[in-house]
């Protein structure tokens, strides 16, 4: 829950965009250290549950229970945030030079 906050306040964004630029894998909306810090932030299946499960009182979930409500929609968050981390990451690249923008848009539409 803390470091959805972080990221919450530090992104500016709304849990509903987070969200959608990680399921989009937006890498222009997230920095790197957001994403790293999602991807260490994955609700749990049982969390998902719980939220999912609670969702008819959304209105009163807190600041960290709503951004991860958002979150816990994306599928494979993991799997989202781990994809985005390893394009941004310069030692799981054949070359040193930036990202490609044929890159983003072939792992924009995986």
């Amino acid at each position: 829950a803390r470091n959805a906050m972080i990221i919450q306040r530090r992104v500016a964004l709304a849990p509903s965009d987070v969200a959608k630029c990680v399921e989009q894998t937006d890498l222009g909306e997230l920095p790197v250290w957001a994403v790293e810090l999602l991807h260490g932030c994955v609700p749990s299946r049982e969390e998902t549950d719980k939220l999912i499960a609670h969702s008819d009182k959304i209105t009163e979930f807190g600041e960290a229970e709503l951004f991860c409500f958002h979150l816990s929609k994306v599928k494979r968050l993991g799997e989202q945030t781990r994809q985005m981390l390893n394009v941004l990451s310069p030692r799981n690249s054949s070359s040193s030079s930036a990202i490609s923008s044929s890159s983003l848009t072939k792992l924009r539409r995986s």
